[in-house]
């Protein structure tokens, strides 16, 4: 509601008057046959209500136009429905996970991963997608400061981590433990931290840590005491940018779970920290390995003692090499997800539909399922826990020649894969990283995400119409991300492949022909159910009972990323 401009307008806001009995409806004629009255008080409220709506999401009023309400839907529906490949697939979702004010960014960001997560095929770990998104998060929310805030599990894939005096554990989130003998060091070879400290397993029989930079000792922190799985201990103030640390053991041998930096002294805890618990062929089993590890997993994330991010983001391996059924798959996901919220309500899970291997070279390892099987069975259960879907499956890696050895991303493939992920986070994390998400993702994977629609009565023809992805503004050498449906009357999105029929040749399909690995032609068609142009399929998947039959209801969206200084 716009405020008033005829002159008889107040500058400031009156103050209310007295209410007058319980809250209720309009009438034409009261207990004294008199119609109710709005009064000022009521159009006061309505102005507030929606100009604080609008200030909420960041959009300025203008007074001069009529579609300040439209711009506000469209912001919450960017915002909390759908990007690159992410799926809220339901509107009641949103409300838990979508609205930027329900999430305190002073977590963690938690990526449970396997060997693409650790790097692997990325030329160094700084172009890996993990190493990415943290980049792009850390610019916006503190300063670019980057794998500084990086949480060290995985001792052997860091590169800045020097051990002597050690034996393999298998106690920590990713059971890979390292356990440092009497005179025994740690030694972080490189890091821009102010504070850091460590995670460790107390014993009544642990020794006693003391940390140096620069030979010069800093503190002693005794690891005695009750027995206790996860602990973390006293930060440490060191030189940004100094010496190399290093942890020395006396008197007994102490369990190292993690090294934990910390750039800002002055926000420590509250900000974002980043943990890669990744390890080369993990599958969804291997984060349940013994009753403690959840436990661990969640008491590192909790760090912040604020709400989390838990990125779910394997199943490569159960797919392609370990032989889980997709039944068996989305259970280890079902336990995981609902473990780690367990411990706090609000943290967001985020699970991730890998990427599609080359079949040709990595088949499904059980015969008679294919990728789309463990890919419904996903949806399914984001849809039932309303958590946050990010779907890698449509990026169309092999034909975009995006793997090195057929499974593994190479360099720009893992720049995608960030870039899917970091919108997926641009709608969970506080607004004001939804801002200028975009520019991070700019600077640091050079792709930009977008997104256009256009209705379905748009479309061209009578009983098969068709739009071109050039009028949605793809060109050749964009990546489709993903095509979906929205039910404007209902919020409900679907994507492209929920409704599909091939055998019937109902629905929305796409035809695409290849130059290369480059797009020629590619165009939508609509098939109505009769063929006779009226009515619309009915969807295959589990939101059949959520839409509507009427074409003029349904809105099609095209995603697509474009990477302008990729070569």
């Amino acid at each position: 509601m716009h405020k008033l401009r005829n002159g008889s307008q107040a500058t400031e806001r009156p103050a209310a008057k007295p209410v007058s009995g319980s809250p209720g409806w309009f009438t034409e004629s009261g207990d004294d046959n008199k119609p109710s009255f709005p009064g000022a008080d009521w159009f006061n409220h309505n102005i507030a209500e929606f100009q604080n709506a609008l200030a909420e999401m960041g959009i300025p009023f203008n007074p001069d136009s009529e579609l300040n309400l439209a711009s506000l839907v469209t912001k919450i529906y960017d915002h909390a429905t759908v990007s690159s490949g992410t799926h809220i697939m339901n509107i009641d979702a949103i409300a838990r996970i979508g609205r930027a004010t329900q999430f305190d960014i002073a977590g963690s960001l938690v990526i449970l991963s396997d060997s693409i997560g650790d790097g692997e095929g990325a030329t160094s770990l700084e172009k890996s997608f993990p190493r990415l998104v943290q980049y792009a998060l850390s610019d916006v929310q503190a300063g670019g400061y980057g794998a500084d805030n990086e949480v060290i599990f995985n001792w052997t894939s860091m590169g800045n981590v020097a051990l002597s005096g050690q034996t393999a554990g298998n106690s920590g989130p990713i059971q890979r433990s390292q356990i440092i003998g009497t005179n025994g060091t740690i030694t972080v070879i490189r890091s821009n931290a102010t504070k850091i400290a460590f995670y460790f397993d107390r014993t009544p029989t642990s020794g006693m840590v003391e940390i140096r930079q620069n030979g010069v000792l800093l503190s002693t922190i005794d690891c005695s005491g009750t027995a206790r799985k996860t602990v973390l201990s006293e930060y440490t103030n060191i030189v940004a940018g100094g010496a190399s640390v290093q942890f020395k053991v006396i008197n007994n041998p102490v369990e190292f779970l993690a090294i934990v930096p910390i750039k800002d002294n002055s926000k420590q805890p509250n900000i974002t920290m980043n943990m890669r618990m990744a390890v080369a062929g993990f599958n969804s089993s291997d984060f349940l390995v013994s009753p403690d590890q959840l436990v661990s997993i969640g008491e590192c994330g909790a760090i912040g003692g604020a709400d989390s991010i838990y990125v779910l983001a394997f199943g490569t391996n159960d797919i392609y090499t370990s032989a889980r059924t997709p039944t068996e798959f989305v259970e280890n996901l079902r336990t995981i997800g609902e473990t780690l919220q367990s411990f706090r309500q609000s943290n967001v899970i985020v699970l991730t539909v890998p990427l599609i291997a080359d079949e040709t070279i990595f088949p499904p390892a059980i015969s008679g399922y294919t990728h789309a099987d463990y890919k419904d069975a996903i949806y399914k259960l984001g849809f039932e826990k309303k958590w946050v879907v990010v779907d890698h499956s449509n990026l169309r890696f092999k034909e975009r020649n995006l793997y090195i050895d057929g499974i593994h991303p190479n360099d720009r493939g893992h720049q995608i894969l960030a870039t899917n992920l970091l919108y997926c986070l641009g709608m969970t994390l506080k607004k004001p990283l939804s801002g200028v998400i975009s520019e991070a993702i700019a600077a640091k994977s050079d792709s930009i995400l977008y997104r256009k629609r256009a209705d379905l009565t748009t479309f061209t023809g009578t009983t098969i119409r068709e739009k071109t992805l050039t009028s949605f503004g793809v060109t050749s050498s964009d990546f489709i991300t993903g095509i979906y449906l929205k039910w404007k009357s209902s919020g409900v999105m679907i994507p492209i492949e929920h409704v599909q029929n091939f055998t019937t040749g109902k629905g929305i399909q796409v035809l695409r022909s290849f130059s290369g690995a480059e797009y020629s032609v590619a165009k939508l068609f609509y098939s109505s159910p009769a063929n006779d142009g009226a009515g619309f399929a009915n969807p295959q998947g589990p939101l059949l009972s959520s839409i509507t039959e009427d074409e003029t209801d349904v809105e099609v969206i095209v995603e697509f990323i474009r990477s302008s200084k990729i070569t």
